[in-house]
Order: C-alpha cells, then structure tokens, then sequence
C-alpha cells in the first residue's frame, strides 16, 4: 500500500515538471460488479444487481493539448457477483445455496481521453479507453443456506448463513479492459468538477483453483471473470498552470479591454504632459519678460 501511495505521488512530481495542464483530484463512486461464466448445470448467475458498494480513491489527469488527455487512477472498490444453487432433497424438499462472491480491489485504470467539445470554455464531454490492473485485498464467500420443507400441509423453511474466506480461490490480480464517457466543469480557472460512467470489463480467469468441482458429472466453468460497471463523482485542482486556454471571444474581450487601459493611460499622460508644457512656456514668458525689464 505504501508503494503504491509512492508510486502516485512520484507520478503527481514527475507529471508536474512536464504538464502545462496537471489536475490532481479525488472521486467517489458507486459500482455495480457481475462475474461471467457462472453459469453451468451447478451453478446459476443470478446477477441482478450484482455485487453494488461504495468506492472512491485519486487520480491524476494529464491534458496534452484541447482534445487529447490521460487519467490514471488510484481507487479503492468492490466486485463480486451472486449466484445459486438448488439440490432437491425429495419428499418435496429443496435446498437452495445463494452465493455471494465479495472482493474488494485496488484499481489502477490508465485510460486515453478524447475531449470532443467544449461549450463556454466551461463544460468538457469525453469519452475514454484504456486498461485497469486490479489487486484484491479482501476476498469473502457469503452462503445463504435455505432448506424450504412440509410439515404436513404447512410449509416452512430454514435459513443458515455462512462467511468463509475463500482468498485461495481467486488470483490476487486482475486485469480489465475500460471504456467510458464523461463531463466535465470548469468552475474556475484552477477547478473543475466531473462525472463519470465507466465500464470495466474483465480480461483475466480470476481463478486461483481452476478445479472447483470434484464430481466429474458436473460442469466446471470455463473461465470465471469480473466485470464492474461504475458512476463517479469528483473534484480536481490544476496544479500545473492557470488552466483551460481562453476562447476566441474571452481572448478579444481581454485584448479590448487592454487597448482602452493603455488609450487611458496614454491619455492622462499626454494631458500632463500638455499641463506641464504649458506651466513652462508661462515660466519661459516670465523669465523673458523680466530680462527685458532688466535691460530697460
């Protein structure tokens, strides 16, 4: 963790030197991850609503020139997926297993940002595209256990629950590839605000043991990835110039506005001027004037 913390702050100092346009800013978002290839004659996904959470972190952007920008992320957010299971214990009797896969996840998405407008030198749209490195740091299976039976002509059930930490399970790394699209607000020249919709897709078997089920009459997935689809809110500070380039019309309007301060100045310089010139042709007069009293 505190390499990582190094390895971003090192990239803030290096980014700095070289950038004319430099934000450095936090997020907050909330995601929504699905794992695909659940589905086999053991398992079913059941990934409405995925695995949701809250997550956030840093991140730098790096603006190259109007339209053409790079963002690097330092964040800190959940995956996973739910899926079921459901034995028949005969009699009428069921046994339903619904799994819930939790990670939690450092994510370090290096993404190229295409800025296609700009309205009012204020609001910026884009979209992006990139890769993601993922590190897990938190990997729990949740099992929700329900025996559903008769009692005579009534129905009833038992719920049991269990945590397990299954971290051998699953790799330690992940890699996605991204893609999204965003906006943001120049608030003024130093800050802005933005949202973003991104959406991560996994490029990884993320499982440590491949071999998941020992029967051989069942169907052992192919490969097992997580995907994550998440909206963020956030804030940045240009730390690198005085921000976005003006427009047209704000660079007129500054230059307009510079031509009539010099004309003033101008103005009142040449008025003294004139005062001035006039005080010493009266001295000029003066000292003539006297001269020639002197003289008669």
């Amino acid at each position: 963790m505190k390499k990582l913390l190094l390895l971003f702050i090192g990239s803030v100092f290096v980014l700095t030197a070289q950038a004319q346009d430099l934000f450095v800013g936090a997020k907050g978002s909330y995601v929504l991850s699905s794992m695909t290839g659940l589905e086999t004659n053991y398992l079913k996904s059941t990934n409405e609503g995925g695995n949701s959470g809250i997550g956030g972190g840093l991140f730098l952007n790096y603006q190259i020139n109007d339209n053409l920008s790079f963002s690097l992320d330092f964040t800190n957010n959940v995956r996973g997926a739910k899926y079921q299971r459901i034995d028949s214990l005969g009699g009428g009797a069921t046994q339903t297993y619904n799994f819930y896969q939790k990670f939690r996840a450092f994510d370090f998405p290096l993404t190229l940002n295409y800025h296609f407008l700009k309205f009012n030198n204020k609001i910026d749209p884009y979209v992006s595209l990139g890769l993601a490195g993922a590190a897990f740091h938190y990997t729990n299976l949740e099992t929700e256990i329900t025996t559903n039976f008769k009692v005579g002509e009534r129905d009833s059930s038992i719920v049991s629950t269990i945590k397990t930490d299954n971290t051998t399970t699953y790799n330690k790394i992940d890699y996605n590839a991204v893609g999204g699209i965003g906006c943001n607000y120049h608030i003024n020249s130093k800050i802005r605000a933005g949202i973003e919709v991104r959406y991560f897709y996994g490029l990884l078997d993320i499982r440590e043991n491949k071999v998941v089920f020992k029967d051989e009459a069942l169907e052992v997935p192919k490969s097992i990835k997580n995907n994550a689809l998440n909206v963020s809110l956030g804030i940045a500070y240009n730390i690198a110039s005085s921000g976005p380039e003006a427009s047209p019309a704000e660079k007129a309007e500054k230059a307009k506005a510079e031509t009539e301060e010099k004309m003033k100045k101008d103005e009142i310089k040449a008025r003294k001027k004139a005062e001035q010139d006039e005080k010493d042709k009266i001295k000029a007069e003066a000292k003539a004037k006297k001269k020639a009293e002197e003289k008669n």
